[in-house]
């Protein structure tokens, strides 16, 4: 697990500290034409806070900042946030989750970072990626459970028995700690500065405005179509890949949902019900290799019993996952991206008659 969370620092990422404000950047005295009205629309941003008088009390950190200057930084800084609020929490289980979360946010809206910080958002995405891998142990419990009770209240010709599955989660928990060693981890990542660092992490968009979305936004669709590419459906693996591209897709098109909110709002909630479908087929694969080691803890025709309802399930579910996929899927990147684009220049357009 990471001990420390900051920006990594390549030779051209400015450094970040957490007690000064971001320093504003340097104009060249050439004179730059205007940008169009609708451009400078979009490029507009928030002014950098004035440096505080001297002897007056030192900033505040990141964390209490109100925004950032661009969406993406101010994503970023919810995200930093929601971090923050979860590690407070006194639930054990519910902070854990809604850290882990909060960490998957931020991780897929790292990789919407261009440019010459792409390398220190990489590096930090690896970092709160091992975050959120230290508070795994405490979820097999809950996938568990959930799995056999997704077995247990489908309709089918032969439903697992309520008693059966009740017997089977019970059994293969047992010896499964509630928290695990998730407990203490959570404790090392409030005491090493998690959301701070986050927070800080903030700056790393400094340089993406508005106007550079929609194609950044695009790659992420090309990832999430491409992982669909030849996929079988019985390749547990494969689906769980796309799972993750599927994830990341939905955190990063929040951003875009403000452009025409009606539309993004559906635009979610179908990518929200292939994330759940996926996620379902990925939890029954972790029941059935529980499954696997449980021989001498159930009975071998309980065993078969639940693992010929799990596979079917899985079967059911990939088939109507993919399909949603190839729906939600159908448009070409270049043909998304340029729909995003008008999306936003729409929005600007009203926000600009509105004033």
């Amino acid at each position: 697990m990471p001990r420390r969370f900051a920006v990594h620092k390549t030779a051209t990422t400015p450094a970040a500290t957490s007690n000064q404000a971001t320093a504003p950047k340097t104009r060249t005295a050439t004179p730059a034409p205007a940008p169009p009205a609708k451009a400078a629309a979009v490029r507009r941003r928030r002014a950098s806070p004035e440096p505080p008088p001297q002897g007056a009390p030192a900033p505040s950190t990141p964390t209490d900042k109100a925004d950032a200057a661009t969406p993406l930084g101010d994503a970023l800084l919810r995200a930093a946030h929601d971090t923050r609020d979860s590690l407070d929490l006194e639930d054990t289980v519910t902070a854990i989750h809604k850290t882990r979360r909060a960490l998957k946010g931020a991780r897929a809206l790292l990789m919407l970072v261009e440019g010459e910080r792409r390398p220190a958002a990489r590096q930090l995405r690896r970092d709160l990626g091992a975050a959120a891998h230290s508070l795994a142990s405490t979820r097999d419990r809950h996938i568990i459970h959930d799995a056999i009770a997704d077995l247990a209240a489908e309709k089918r010709r032969r439903p697992l028995d309520t008693a059966l599955a009740r017997k089977v989660a019970s059994t293969l928990t047992r010896r499964t700690e509630p928290h695990g060693e998730a407990d203490g981890n959570l404790t090392a990542l409030r005491e090493a500065g998690l959301s701070d660092g986050m927070a800080r992490a903030a700056q790393l968009a400094d340089d993406m405005d508005a106007q550079d979305l929609p194609e950044a936004l695009a790659s992420g669709y090309r990832r999430a179509r491409r992982a669909a590419y030849g996929i079988d459906p019985a390749d547990a693996e494969a689906l769980h890949e796309l799972r993750k591209h599927v994830v990341a897709h939905v955190c990063q098109m929040e951003l875009a949902a403000p452009w025409w909110p009606r539309l993004g709002a559906i635009w979610l909630d179908e990518l929200q019900r292939l994330r759940e479908m996926l996620g379902r087929h990925h939890d029954l694969e972790i029941l059935l290799a529980r499954l696997d080691g449980a021989p001498g803890r159930l009975s071998p025709d309980h065993i078969a019993t639940v693992m010929d309802a799990a596979s079917r399930r899985q079967r059911k579910l990939a088939d109507k996952a993919m399909r949603h996929h190839a729906r939600l899927f159908a448009e070409r990147p270049k043909a998304f991206c340029r729909r995003l684009a008008a999306y936003l220049e729409a929005s600007v357009d009203h926000a600009e008659n509105r004033e």
